[in-house]
């Protein structure tokens, strides 16, 4: 069966927090890796960047594989801490308890990716009934079994550094997918019942670890962290041209930067996109050109890209037209100002 084009879902970063640090500590080259989704060690280090979530999926596959590594996700949840949420980790400094902090993460998750959604379940103390909260992965994401794993680890970690626990007692965890290998590095780590093939990703602890108050409340920063979050949700949510810009930055590099391949990303038709830009001022050639001139200024100038890796990272076919479109902006050919800047300094050309 052909398989359709999945619609397009975007996460920080931060997402593949680990992944490095893990490929070094075993020898293993990360940059061809990511290089086969699009991705570059520059942009999982770019706090403003916003990449694929189908392409961070597809890198833990492929690493998993390709490393010889069934446990990836597993192990990169060994890295205990908030910092891989961005910004969105700091409403944990303003709850007073777990719950509310897993509540104000799950409000604020489309800051830090659309690619999936937390599900809380309170429980209840009273019948014994698990509390819990699940890693649910949007229709069509690609979601494979190394990135639930990872995410239902940071789950867990999220528990314990907000509750102070070294460890958090936890009562079952639930995977949708089958065993990737041996499960021994899950058992290890969650050390609960495991069991897969099930109807949803989650892990089951006690309702009373909702209620215990949190041990990283911080006041100091409040009015800032809550200002900071409302601004970056409507952005999330509706400021069409903040998110343009950043896809347009992300995707020109991989040949498929267009209107249409945006609004696929952002799940709207390439219409209501057109007609939402308008609104604003702009469109997507503006801003397309726009990026293009103001990164070809830049790389031109300097001396860290050649002029043939310079017109493919900004999308263009050939080096041609990459030249077309710089007389266009600076009224001379990119050949020229190179030569003029290597005259300058006295460095050889690129």
């Amino acid at each position: 069966m052909k398989k359709t084009a999945s619609p397009g879902y975007y996460t920080h970063p931060r997402t593949l927090t680990g992944l490095e640090s893990f490929a070094q500590s075993i020898h293993q080259p990360l940059a061809p890796m990511l290089a086969r989704f699009g991705l570059t060690l520059e942009l999982l280090n770019d706090p403003q960047a916003l990449i694929s979530y189908t392409a961070a999926v597809g890198v833990l596959e492929a690493c998993a594989r390709q490393w010889k590594c069934p446990d990836l996700g597993i192990q990169m949840g060994h890295v205990k801490t908030l910092d891989y949420m961005g910004a969105v980790g700091l409403v944990a400094r303003l709850s007073d308890t777990v719950g509310e902090a897993c509540h104000a993460i799950q409000m604020n998750i489309s800051i830090h990716s659309n690619g999936y959604s937390l599900d809380i379940e309170p429980g209840d103390s009273i019948t014994g009934e698990s509390a819990s909260i699940a890693y649910t992965p949007k229709p069509g994401s690609g979601c494979g079994p190394q990135m639930v794993e990872l995410s239902l680890c940071r789950i867990y970690q999220f528990l314990a550094l907000t509750s102070g626990a070294d460890r958090v007692k936890i009562r079952e965890v639930t995977f949708q997918h089958a065993p990737v290998g041996s499960s021994k590095s899950a058992q290890q780590f969650f050390d609960c019942p495991l069991h897969y093939r099930g109807v949803r990703n989650a892990i089951c602890f006690s309702p009373q670890l909702l209620e215990a108050p949190t041990v990283v409340r911080d006041n100091a920063y409040a009015p800032l962290v809550q200002a900071y979050l409302q601004q970056e949700r409507l952005q999330a949510d509706s400021d069409v041209v903040m998110v343009t810009r950043r896809l347009i930055a992300q995707l020109l590099s991989t040949g498929r930067c267009t209107r249409d391949s945006v609004a696929a990303f952002l799940h709207i038709h390439p219409r209501t996109l057109h007609r939402r830009l308008l609104e604003q001022g702009t469109s997507f050639a503006d801003l397309q050109d726009e990026y293009r001139r103001t990164r070809a200024t830049e790389w031109v100038s300097g001396n860290n890209f050649s002029l043939t890796q310079i017109g493919l990272m900004l999308g263009y076919a050939n080096q041609s037209a990459f030249s077309a479109a710089y007389r266009r902006w600076a009224g001379t050919s990119p050949r020229n100002v190179r030569a003029q800047g290597r005259r300058s300094n006295g460095t050889a050309d690129v």
